[in-house]
């Protein structure tokens, strides 16, 4: 599956929220040259940020592309 993360502020929902964190908006892709890229992800409710896996974001289990 392939899925367009490059782009900044896309929208993205948490499958599982937690704080009350459930939309996020893209602010940053680091380290694109490693063999596990990473995002950085800003909560819309509190501004608190989180760097995950590229791959993490695209696993539907934890992360649909859009606010739900």
């Amino acid at each position: 599956m392939t899925k367009k993360t490059r782009g900044p502020n896309q929208k993205w929902t948490a499958v599982a929220p937690k704080d009350k964190e459930k939309h996020f908006l893209l602010v940053d892709v680091t380290h694109q040259r490693s063999d596990q890229p990473r995002v950085v992800l800003e909560a819309i409710l509190t501004r608190r940020r989180m760097e995950i896996l590229l791959s993490e974001l695209q696993d539907p289990a934890h992360w649909i592309q859009g606010w739900k």
